[in-house]
């Protein structure tokens, strides 16, 4: 048997594009494992139905209301600090036990615990002490093969991003950790409110073989999108485009090199890909299952991109796949990039107070022929976080009892010292908001990797700019209406790995592409390679795997 855990279908993750954001393409529910024959089977759950009864009942609350309301799965915004803070648990979690934990993190590496004064404030409050071992997140693939590879080294907690794939981990899944079914399904949830309180779908997203397996890290239910230069556009004169005719004109109005800027960075990943309906993986069309590069959608994308290059309108390193494609946006040297929501905020938040002409926002949804635009609806977890297997159930449940109190959400005083620490000397107050702004110590001792052990549905509460959360929520509110889910979103495809070549040929041929060395006219024959090499028997194993869940052709 060849293990189905070896990679995961997803048009995101760690590509040649980068990590954008923590947003990757959806996944879902369930895992298909895989002979070398190219069978599949489905894991215990069975069918959807099955999947259902192994979810978490969904009780939402609130602890501030938002000046712009969730609409239809929509990040919520907050203008305004919530005043006073809520208590978001009843109860300290711990029992004074000691948890290992690993998590990847994507900043500089904090102090350990014992030298780590944000990290000790969380283990005071909680009532245990987690001892996490945050590691760079460039390194933390191998380390987690290593760490999985020797069952008496597996921490208490490990968190794994969701684009990761690693090797036989549909047996390692059930080898090394606790089935959370009896603790959290159904109505058991009701003794963690805060876990009830985060959506369905994030939970579909961690259920492996049939089992409630993981704890989530939502992520937003849009995932990267384009972005423009409005400042430039408004400098320059230029509308946003409502078509592929129109964007090629305003990437050719914004490019001068003699003033080094070009009209775009790497735009086909999460950018062309939805403006020419580019199906995320496998699709059916006239009853015909496509690989997203046999679609006619992806040969005018292609097509479209050479004309691109023709022009003249690439950043030259941006063709050459080098330097920081974020960097190049950032300093106005290209008008138009692709990135992650995260990645708006934060520029916004670094831009503000510096140079407060930077306006920076996501495209407002269109399609490359004027018609309805798609916006691919994205995987609803960004993490998940795996308990140790353990007889002893009573520290299982202080665990859960753990994750619901890091699960608070917004307007609680536990997500404040999650997500900032202690007042006075990690953050001080913002004079005219209250919000909480690090200081030098909460630069230098927080880590997000704490949270991805359990957090609360995502909001946006950018309190110090109101004009940004408002521009946000309102892009998002109306790009919600043309939000689409895959045939196969919804579903935990693992592909074997005798497939892994098939998405480097073609990221390979988009980057040729992109950089001058192939043509739109080299993809027939990169098509018949991607057939030869295994794409027909990819093929297969996606319609059996359709058969099997009963998706609709």
């Amino acid at each position: 048997m060849t293990s189905a855990f070896e990679r995961t279908s997803t048009s995101g993750g760690f590509s040649r594009r980068g990590f954008l954001g923590l947003s990757f393409a959806s996944l879902g529910a369930f895992a298909l494992a895989a002979c070398s024959t190219g069978g599949t089977s489905v894991g215990a759950g069975g069918t959807v139905e099955d999947i259902r009864a192994l979810l978490p009942d969904y009780n939402p609350f609130t602890l501030a209301e938002p000046a712009f309301p969730s609409v239809d799965g929509s990040t919520a915004g907050f203008t305004e600090w919530p005043k006073p803070l809520a208590d978001g648990t009843t109860r300290k979690p711990g029992n004074g036990s000691t948890f290992t934990a690993i998590a990847a993190v994507y900043s500089i590496i904090p102090p350990s615990v014992d030298s780590n004064s944000y990290y000790q404030a969380l283990n005071d409050a909680i009532g245990a002490r987690i001892e996490l071992q945050p590691s760079d997140s460039g390194e933390y693939e191998a380390k987690l093969q290593a760490v999985l590879a020797s069952p008496r080294d597996v921490p208490d907690w490990v968190v794994i991003p969701s684009s990761l794939a690693l090797p036989r981990f549909d047996q390692a899944v059930d080898a090394l950790f606790e089935d959370l079914t009896p603790f959290l399904a159904g109505d058991a949830v009701e003794d963690y409110p805060n876990l009830a309180n985060i959506t369905t779908d994030t939970w579909r997203y961690c259920v492996f073989n049939g089992k409630l397996m993981a704890l989530p890290f939502p992520a937003e239910l849009i995932g990267s999108q384009m972005y423009f230069r409005l400042d430039i556009f408004e400098e320059l004169g230029l509308a946003q485009p409502t078509n592929a005719d129109e964007l090629f004109d305003v990437a050719q109005a914004l490019t001068d090199p003699g003033a080094g800027r070009w009209g775009v960075n790497d735009i086909f990943e999460n950018g062309l890909d939805q403006v020419f309906r580019i199906p995320q993986t496998f699709s059916y069309s006239g009853g015909e299952l496509l690989g997203r590069l046999e679609t006619e959608e992806y040969r005018l994308a292609i097509e479209f991109l050479q004309r691109l290059v023709d022009a003249g309108v690439v950043h030259p390193n941006a063709a050459a796949a080098n330097g920081n494609p974020k960097e190049r946006f950032e300093a106005g040297q290209v008008g138009i990039t692709v990135d992650g929501l995260g990645g708006w905020r934060s520029a916004t938040r670094r831009f503000a107070p510096v140079n407060p002409d930077y306006h920076q926002a996501a495209a407002v949804p269109f399609a490359h022929d004027g018609g309805e635009p798609v916006v691919w609806k994205a995987n609803p977890a960004n993490m998940n976080s795996f308990i140790k297997k353990s007889d002893d159930k009573e520290r299982i449940k202080e665990q859960l009892r753990i994750a619901d109190w890091l699960a608070s959400p917004f307007g609680s005083k536990e997500w404040v010292l999650a997500n900032f620490g202690v007042e006075g000397e990690h953050w001080d107050p913002d004079p005219a908001t209250g919000a909480p702004v690090s200081n030098e110590n909460g630069l230098k001792f927080l880590s997000a990797g704490y949270r991805y052990l359990a957090s609360p549905n995502t909001v946006d509460a950018t309190v110090a700019y109101p004009g940004y959360v408002e521009e946000f929520t309102t892009w998002m509110k109306n790009a919600v209406k043309y939000v689409k889910e895959g045939d196969f979103w919804g579903q935990r495809i693992l592909e074997p790995a005798r497939f892994n070549s098939l998405k480097t040929l073609t990221d390979d041929f988009e980057a040729d592409v992109l950089g001058g060395r192939a043509t739109a006219a080299d993809l027939d024959r990169v098509i018949e390679n991607w057939r030869s090499q295994g794409g027909d028997e990819l093929r297969d194993f996606y319609a059996d795997a359709a058969e099997t869940l009963g998706i609709q052709q």
